[in-house]
C-alpha cells in the first residue's frame, strides 16, 4: 500500500464538531509524519513528528473519552482500552520501525480507527 498522504473526508466525521477538529488535526500531523518519512531527512525528524503526533493523540483520546462518558457510551471501557493499544502501537512503532515502512501501519492505525471505531459512536452526538 502506497501512502502518499491521507485526504481528510466527511466518511470521517463523527458528527461532534470538537472530536472531528482533533481528527483533522491528526490526520494533518499524520501527514507530517508521512512527509518525513520519504524526504529521507532521518529518524531524528521522523521521531519529532511522531513526538507530536504521539502527544497530540494522547490529548484527543483524554477529550474524547470525557464526551463518551458524559454520553453514558456503553461502549466506552471498550474503546478506551483500544485507545491504550492504540497508545502502545505507536511507542513501538516508534521504537522499531523507521521511514515509509510505517506509513500503512499509521494508516490503519488512524484512518480505521476513525472509520470502524469511533464512526460507531456518532450516533451519541446527533
Amino acid at each position: 500500500m502506497v501512502i502518499h498522504a491521507i485526504k481528510w473526508s466527511d466518511e470521517m466525521t463523527v458528527g461532534m464538531p470538537a472530536l472531528d477538529e482533533d481528527h483533522r488535526r491528526l490526520v494533518v500531523l499524520m501527514n507530517k509524519v508521512i512527509a518525513a518519512c520519504y524526504a529521507g531527512v532521518g529518524n531524528a525528524m521522523i521521531n519529532t513528528a511522531m513526538n507530536e503526533l504521539e502527544a497530540y493523540t494522547k490529548e484527543h483520546f483524554v477529550r474524547e473519552e470525557c464526551l463518551l462518558e458524559a454520553k453514558n457510551d456503553p461502549n466506552l471501557a471498550a474503546h478506551k482500552q483500544q485507545h491504550q493499544e492504540l497508545i502502545s502501537q505507536l511507542a513501538e512503532m516508534k521504537s522499531q520501525k523507521h521511514g515509509t515502512e510505517i506509513i500503512p501501519i499509521l494508516y490503519r492505525w488512524l484512518v480505521v480507527h476513525i472509520m470502524e471505531t469511533d464512526r460507531g459512536y456518532s450516533h451519541l452526538f446527533r
